[in-house]
């Protein structure tokens, strides 16, 4: 059960490096500090595509949810090894937060396809 929680708990801060703005921003002040650009293309169809442009490879590695994955797990995983109460409570919570997610995905797909 504790690597169910600890991987849900890697998957759900990588997620949130990677993908999200997160409060005041500090998400995509991270990963703008770190390099990674947006840029906007406007594509042979007309329409605005919008993709990620990597100065280094920091910026390379923030772009990516399984490599981002790879250092979120270990931090984890080290925070456990310490034993502190802290990594118990910052697992379980990026846990449920990643039950939630999984929750709200399978909602929208389902609406999506009629169910």
């Amino acid at each position: 059960m504790k690597l169910i929680e600890t991987a849900l708990a890697a998957w759900r801060l990588a997620h949130m490096l990677v993908n999200e703005d997160g409060p005041w921003a500090i998400f995509s002040r991270l990963r703008y500090w770190a390099g990674l650009r947006l840029v906007a293309v406007k594509g042979e169809d007309g329409r605005v595509h919008v993709s990620r442009v990597a100065a280094n490879p920091l910026a390379e590695g923030l772009s990516c949810v399984w490599c981002v994955s790879v250092w979120t797990a270990a931090l984890l995983c080290g925070m456990e090894r310490e034993a502190w109460s802290v990594g118990r409570a910052t697992r379980q919570v990026l846990a449920v937060s990643a039950g939630a997610i999984v929750v709200h995905e399978v909602v929208m797909w389902l609406r999506s396809h009629g169910g």
